[in-house]
């Protein structure tokens, strides 16, 4: 950890609003300064600065702190290494840990940051390099953009980055171990790259962790190759160009989310710097927290084929366990960005990929009903199917209502018979209201009589486990455990909600993790809403919720267990009311479980 008092010397000695005047204009009023705040979509100069206090505060979103908090927030760095670059501007040299993890990973970084160099000399200096920028500059990639991407070559000799960085002094394990060369036949190492250009791979904080080479020249061989997961990698954490896309999302409040890095690059080249994309993987909790900690407002920009849909759906259903509901555009006739800038040029691009941003589910909705033939029996059933499937996942009635109409619409047919049919064939005990003045048995609200009462036993073991979660992520992680596949009951979304908020800011601020700084922290980010404050207040101060006492806690989580396999008993038989066979042995299943209790 870096001394307080090393932290107290540099807010004490540096001036902020001197810091702060060079990431955003400041003007003078009276003792302070103001500017537009970079941390929300701020039209005014809101943001205060004031040497005299050494502390920022926007008067809009309330983010305040001092020179350290607004550098790492700005550049999206943790706390520790915000604090290392301002110690430089006052010749401090200090390292934010000395543990051998640190010093390995320092040491590991490094080498990927030279292997990064290596690339990058080799395509502007050498006469493959010189082939290879022929075809980046066909593709339209500039200079600049080779500068800004840091965008390399790998030679054609078997081991020339191992020999660069072996005489550089670097140990051959690592090099191994980071996926940069491999042990080959008669026990010689070589290359993993090899004739291909090169894109590194960064981490949020701009260090590079991997790389991904294409290759230029025809060739048998993949199209692309990535570094293996390792120490550094991991691919379900990196966002490519989630580094340098941070500041832009903040300052416009927005992030889209591509497929591929080569569609970020095809995007920044149409002037949309605040794009970024997964890596060959789906979305995951690690992402959206990265995402989350810039911005809310999520455009996907996925492909139209079967693929592209299928990787929308996730992504939605996902963003919508944190209650967002994401954007989407779609280029036309299947096009990739690189694609649409051929065709079109850049400014096109640009303009569509603002204007066509349309909820998620507008989009999911017209690919669908593209390939509608309203002939064809089997075509519209399959239509139905795709539709009822996609609003099947979403948590918003009004949502499902407005497709279901507009379904009904489209195709010509009554609502009432469609919305019997959507619960028919996806058993979705929700609130869709079918007029049945026949009043027959087998009736949506009748199935609904099945529910499970909430007891004040499951509420205040719910209350018990909030408070225990806040100040101990361990008890948080095992919680989850339990109830990772169970997705909020009716009359517990308050509870839900607020367990999922401190889950994200796990993950969004793993350095608090375990302090009390975390728990005021949390505290602070949930009651900014006003449905949580009074609930979360009445727990943190109530002094009958023991978070010292593991009892407590474990006796809670057994009765939540318990409730959770009630409910999910509830479901399969409503299941089996509606006519699905495949629930019966579910029901078996799940009664043995609670039977082992």
């Amino acid at each position: 950890m870096i001394p307080g008092n090393i932290r107290n010397k540099i807010i004490q000695d540096l001036s902020i609003v001197e810091v702060v005047s060079e990431y955003l204009p400041l003007t003078r009023k009276g003792n302070s300064y103001f500017g537009v705040c970079p941390f929300h979509d701020d039209k005014n100069p809101s943001m205060s600065v004031s040497d005299s206090v050494k502390m920022f505060n926007c008067f809009s979103c309330n983010t305040k702190g001092n020179v350290i908090t607004f550098v790492a927030k700005y550049e999206n760095i943790s706390y520790d290494q915000a604090t290392i670059k301002l110690a430089e501007r006052i010749g401090l040299k200090i390292s934010a840990n000395t543990s051998k993890e640190a010093l390995k990973q320092e040491r590991l970084e490094n080498i990927m940051n030279e292997a990064a160099k290596f690339y990058s000399f080799y395509l502007k200096n050498s006469d493959e390099g010189t082939e290879a920028l022929k075809y980046l500059h066909d593709r339209g990639i500039s200079d600049e953009i080779i500068e800004k991407f840091r965008i390399g070559l790998a030679p054609s000799l078997s081991d020339g980055l191992y020999q660069f960085l072996i005489k550089k002094g670097f140990s051959e394990l690592d090099l191994i171990e980071l996926g940069l060369v491999k042990q080959g036949e008669n026990n010689k190492i070589h290359d993993i790259f090899r004739i291909r250009v090169m894109f590194p791979l960064a981490s949020n904080n701009g260090k590079i962790v991997g790389f991904s080479g294409r290759i230029y020249t025809v060739s048998n061989q993949a199209k692309y190759i990535n570094s293996n997961e390792n120490v550094l990698f991991h691919k379900g954490e990196v966002l490519y160009n989630m580094h340098n896309a941070a500041l832009f999302a903040r300052q416009l409040d927005k992030i889209y989310l591509f497929e591929g890095f080569m569609d970020v690059i095809a995007a920044y080249r149409a002037g949309i710097k605040n794009g970024v994309a997964t890596m060959g993987t789906a979305l995951t909790k690690e992402h959206i927290a990265s995402i989350l900690s810039v911005t809310k407002n999520i455009v996907l920009c996925f492909d139209g084929d079967e693929a592209g849909i299928k990787a929308m759906r996730r992504s939605a259903k996902m963003l919508s366990s944190y209650n967002i509901i994401p954007e989407a555009v779609v280029l036309p006739n299947n096009q990739d960005p690189d694609e649409y800038i051929k065709e079109y040029g850049a400014k096109q691009l640009e303009a569509y990929l603002i204007s066509k941003a349309k909820p998620v589910y507008y989009w999911l909705y017209k690919l669908a009903y593209d390939k509608v033939i309203k002939s064809d029996i089997a075509s519209v059933e399959q239509f139905k199917h795709t539709v009822f499937e996609f609003i099947n996942e979403i948590n918003q009635e009004t949502i499902i209502d407005y497709y279901l109409n507009q379904m009904a619409n489209d195709l010509g047919i009554d609502i009432n018979s469609l919305k019997k049919d959507f619960v028919n064939k996806i058993g979705k005990n929700s609130s869709v209201e079918v007029n049945n003045p026949t009043n027959q048995t087998n009736t949506v609200s009748q199935v609904q009589l099945a529910e499970v009462p909430i007891t004040k036993a499951v509420r205040r073991a719910y209350q018990i486990i909030i408070k225990h979660c806040i100040y101990n992520h361990n008890k948080l992680n095992k919680y989850l455990a339990h109830t990772q596949d169970f997705f909020a009951g009716s009359g517990l979304v308050l509870e839900f909600s607020i367990i999922q908020a401190i889950e994200t800011e796990v993950l969004i601020n793993p350095k608090l993790l375990n302090t009390s700084k975390f728990a005021v922290h949390n505290i602070s980010v949930l009651c900014s809403d006003e449905q949580f404050k009074e609930y979360i207040e009445n727990i943190i101060n109530d002094k009958f919720i023991d978070i010292s006492n593991d009892d407590d806690f474990e006796q809670s989580l057994n009765l939540i267990i318990k409730f959770i396999k009630k409910v999910k008993t509830r479901d399969i038989k409503n299941r089996i009311i509606r006519g699905d066979d495949s629930a019966i042995n579910d029901f078996t299943a799940s009664k043995k479980d609670e039977n082992n209790l």
